[in-house]
């Protein structure tokens, strides 16, 4: 017994290393955290309980930050059933364990949480650690949904069946992303102050609804203070544009942030979101702010609000002001830059035809490596995305891209390509290239985003011959100039 522990827990050590450096070294381009201090002690029982924003990347981000434990993950039970039950049995191996829901899988499924909650309480009580998502699925954007009341209830379960006689701290967390989409974006974990759930055993004791609420209200509110959670649905799309415009980056500064760092430029942007949405309150009388269900999209959650503030006007005076004039022409320009086939950045950026055109010999000369990169990288790329699509919702894309590379991709894509190298050159050669698989990928991945830019740049010169850019120039000064002066009243 003692050997196959033993063997269990080099296993996950080598498989956790293992994912570290793909997810690291390959998929992201940088990976911040925050708070280690206030992670418990080991040994000390610990339910983490964290927003949820993209699917099982947000359990990986958790898990990398996490060296001295072996969590245990509560994620949506369907995804248990993707590749028949082996794939079930090595999701659990890694510490994983299925939540159902009936709207996604039925009244009957719903049984199987019995069994997932009390192992996980049981883990609990062991002094283990537990990560649980209190919306019970991802946001499509960036806000909190409402929270369900398994969480809790697991909490004061695993408390209640240890007599109240142990400590039991609940770790509030956050996950941020530079970009829900892709590769070689950036990840920002963070982890708040704990509560120790101590602090209401009696009052469970004798009214346990309301020491759950108590403790999700207090779970919610410290999980909202570290991630960037959009009030405004009405204007969502236009606040991330205005975020990630070079106004975000001016903003920050203005702040003494620094916006290349993705903490503070999360700190900018909250203040930021706050300023755009407190304006918004002042102008417009019938302002509604509220919290959703999981599942909606950005586009559900605008005609969601802006039907609720129909509602309330019920025939009054329509909303003007400066706000509304600057939603107004952000989404004029959006919409110009989307026709144009540009992005705002080109702008901020000082384009010559013959920069351009040694980026374009450069992409000529290194089109065989190009074209030799597509082994592995086509595949490693478009395959898990195909598999996605099958999925509700984009914010998959990321879950597959990782997940069936790690599991399947790399390993299989790279046992055949050793040995083919090996059969038709060298034992040698076959090692080193698939040695060569990250740098590969990389590559590719980065070719193809200058091919791109390219592409872009080469409509910005045409369109500069027939007058457009000129004309997109103008209409970016005014809504810079728009939203500076909404801002400048803060």
């Amino acid at each position: 017994m003692e050997q196959q522990a033993d063997f269990r827990s080099k296993y996950y050590k080598g498989f956790k290393a293992y994912i570290r450096f793909v997810l690291e070294k390959i998929y992201y381009r940088k990976l911040y955290v925050k708070g280690l201090e206030n992670i418990p002690a080991a040994g000390t029982p610990v339910l983490i309980a964290s927003n949820h924003q993209n699917a099982l990347n947000d359990a990986l981000g958790v898990l990398m930050a996490i060296n001295d434990r072996k969590p245990r993950f509560i994620v949506r039970g369907d995804a248990f059933a993707l590749g028949g039950g082996s794939f079930g049995k090595f999701l659990k191996s890694i510490g994983l364990l299925p939540a159902y829901r009936l709207n996604y899988d039925g009244e009957n499924a719903l049984a199987g949480n019995d069994k997932t909650f009390r192992v996980s309480e049981q883990a609990l009580l062991d002094g283990g650690t537990v990560l649980i998502f209190p919306e019970a699925g991802h946001s499509e954007g960036h806000w909190l949904s409402t929270f369900k009341s398994g969480f809790t209830k697991m909490a004061f379960d695993a408390a209640e069946l240890g007599g109240f006689g142990k400590e039991i701290m609940v770790l509030p967390a956050c996950n941020h992303y530079s970009t829900y989409f892709g590769i070689r974006g950036e990840l920002y974990v963070e982890f708040g102050k704990p509560i120790p759930l101590s602090q209401y055993y009696e009052l469970y004791k004798v009214k346990p609804r309301t020491a759950q609420r108590e403790l999700s209200h207090l779970v919610r509110e410290r999980i909202e203070g570290m991630m960037l959670d959009v009030k405004d649905k009405k204007h969502y799309h236009e606040i991330e544009w205005i975020r990630k415009s070079e106004i975000g980056d001016i903003y920050a500064k203005s702040k003494g942030l620094n916006p290349k760092d993705l903490g503070e430029k999360l700190q900018a942007d909250r203040m930021l979101c706050a300023s755009l949405e407190n304006a918004e309150r002042a102008e417009n009388p019938y302002y509604t702010d509220f919290v959703c269900d999981e599942g909606f999209s950005p586009d559900e959650l605008a005609e969601m609000a802006r039907v609720r503030q129909e509602e309330k006007r019920a025939g009054g005076e329509p909303v003007k002001g400066p706000v509304q004039d600057m939603y107004k022409a952000v989404n004029e320009y959006r919409a110009s830059l989307d026709k144009a086939g540009l992005k705002d950045v080109q702008f901020t950026l000082s384009l010559s035809k013959m920069d351009l055109g040694i980026r374009l010999l450069c992409l000529v000369i290194l089109a065989p490596l190009a074209f030799y990169a597509l082994w592995p990288s086509v595949i490693c790329y478009f395959l898990p995305l195909y598999f996605a699509r099958k999925m509700k919702g984009r914010l998959f894309d990321g879950t597959f891209l990782f997940a069936v590379n790690v599991l399947v991709l790399f390993p299989v894509l790279g046992l055949l390509t050793f040995f083919w190298d090996w059969h038709r050159t060298s034992l040698l050669w076959g090692a080193a290239h698939v040695a060569l698989f990250p740098a590969i990928i990389l590559f590719e991945w980065a070719y193809f985003k200058w091919v791109f830019e390219a592409v872009r740049d080469i409509r910005w010169f045409l369109l500069e011959k027939k007058g457009t850019i000129e004309k997109l120039r103008s209409a970016r000064n005014d809504v810079y100039n728009r939203i500076k002066k909404v801002l400048g009243n803060e």
